[in-house]
């Protein structure tokens, strides 16, 4: 059982590795994100279709205006970060619904998804 229990230990140390490591590239390239972006960031890599922004919320774990601050702080929007004078990182791209034209869907940009693989 204890051969089980260092196993597990060995599973755990390369995880936290492994995330630090996504967490350190993620800074490289969004330096002046929140601990929010870089969770809906981490979602959205986690997804292997589109998510529409309210089960990114709900994912999340906020509300759809705060999601979609995030998501336009990521460059999902076409936009930059709201209110300042820099150009979007473009690691989320938005787009319409195709069956509910007032919902929009996220998905990592190649750039994005890129990151993540890395």
């Amino acid at each position: 059982m204890e051969e089980s229990g260092d196993r597990n230990e060995e599973l755990d140390t390369q995880r936290l590795k492994a995330l630090s490591r996504a967490v350190l590239l993620y800074r490289e390239q969004v330096p002046s994100s929140s601990v929010l972006q870089l969770y809906t960031f981490l979602v959205l890599a986690s997804q292997d279709k589109p998510i529409g922004l309210t089960d990114l919320a709900r994912a999340v774990g906020t509300g759809k205006p705060v999601i979609s601050a995030a998501v336009e702080n990521l460059g999902g929007f076409g936009r930059g970060p709201a209110g300042k004078d820099s150009s979007p990182p473009n690691l989320v791209h938005c787009k319409d619904h195709p069956s509910d034209r007032r919902s929009k869907l996220a998905e990592l940009t190649p750039k994005g998804a890129a990151l993540a693989a890395k």
